[in-house]
């Protein structure tokens, strides 16, 4: 059994039919700096996107446009790009 399914997508079985590892065919967005930022700039950014993901109203207008809001650290974010590389560097040439 995978993760949850993503609300919008609450009627589409035949979109995992078939497919190993269908949760990672996923997009996401982020913000970043360059790595000569200083770090407490780069924080205060940090800090400042997470609230904005957390207003109901930015919230409710992404969500309108079919995206879920999850708000994830710098730290979270790189993490996620290293898991997610190494499994498709088989697959990507």
């Amino acid at each position: 059994m995978g993760p949850p399914r993503r609300s919008g997508w609450t009627d589409s079985e035949a979109a995992a039919a078939g497919f190993d590892q269908f949760e990672y065919a996923t997009s996401w967005y982020g913000a970043f700096v360059l790595a000569a930022t200083p770090s407490q700039i780069a924080a205060r950014l940090e800090k400042a996107f997470i609230a904005a993901s957390g207003n109901a109203g930015t919230a409710a207008k992404l969500e309108a446009l079919g995206l879920e809001v999850v708000a994830k650290s710098g730290s979270e974010a790189q993490q996620r790009t290293r898991e997610r590389a190494l499994i498709a560097a088989p697959i990507v040439s």
